[in-house]
């Protein structure tokens, strides 16, 4: 059941798998069902090479050839929003190209009506634990978080701010790792930011690690 519902949010879109991402760390739900909605996170397919290219030419309005030395067309990570790329610009540094996928404003427009109206009433009604939740709050930052989430010249931004302020602070800089943004090679729809390897989601962290290892991760 739980492998039903992960492929039918796959192939519904984005807006359907940012909504499963957040419904799949909800205690509420089933854990057989939590369980295969936390492979949405960043295990989605990626996009043809040829629409990578064709978004990094229309954002930086020059040839990838003149920008970058070369382009890694296997993603690193894909998402429901966007998927990221390993590259190396012309000057050398490596950089992660977060390419946004194609028609994205419209689609997460009218899916959003969809998923707020339709999908939560319908579960609202399937599940009880639910059933007697105010969701006002919830539907209200949906909204305002998805329209947030495909602006990605705003997050760039945003965590260059970040970068900024850890830089500022040695202590911080000691444990805690942001990726430099080169808003030079950021839009609406790319955003580029420093390579960094063999980095982890918190999340996975907590799942792949004992612990022991965690304790030793924190106390290093």
């Amino acid at each position: 059941m739980g492998g039903i519902i992960r492929g039918l949010v796959t192939e519904l879109g984005s807006v359907f798998i940012k909504f499963s991402q957040i419904m799949g760390m909800r205690p509420e739900l089933p854990p057989f069902i939590r369980e295969e909605l936390t492979q949405v996170q960043d295990k989605m397919p990626g996009m043809p090479e040829a629409q990578v290219r064709s978004t990094l030419e229309k954002e930086l309005m020059k040839p990838v050839e003149e920008l970058f030395e070369w382009i890694d067309y296997k993603p690193v990570a894909a998402a429901s929003l966007a998927v990221v790329h390993h590259a190396k610009l012309r000057d050398g540094r490596e950089v992660a190209l977060r390419v946004q996928r194609p028609f994205l404003p419209g689609i997460v427009a009218l899916d959003t009506i969809i998923v707020l109206r339709i999908l939560l009433g319908g579960l609202r009604l399937l599940l009880p634990q639910i059933r007697k939740t105010d969701l006002t709050f919830f539907t209200l930052s949906f909204e305002g978080c998805i329209r947030r989430e495909i602006d990605f010249d705003l997050e760039g931004h945003v965590q260059e701010r970040c970068w900024q302020a850890m830089q500022a602070s040695q202590q911080t800089a000691d444990y805690m790792v942001i990726a430099q943004v080169y808003l030079e090679y950021t839009s609406n729809k790319l955003l580029t930011m420093e390579f960094i390897p063999n980095l982890m989601r918190v999340d996975e962290l907590f799942e792949k690690c004992t612990p022991d290892e965690l304790w030793a991760l924190l106390t290093t």
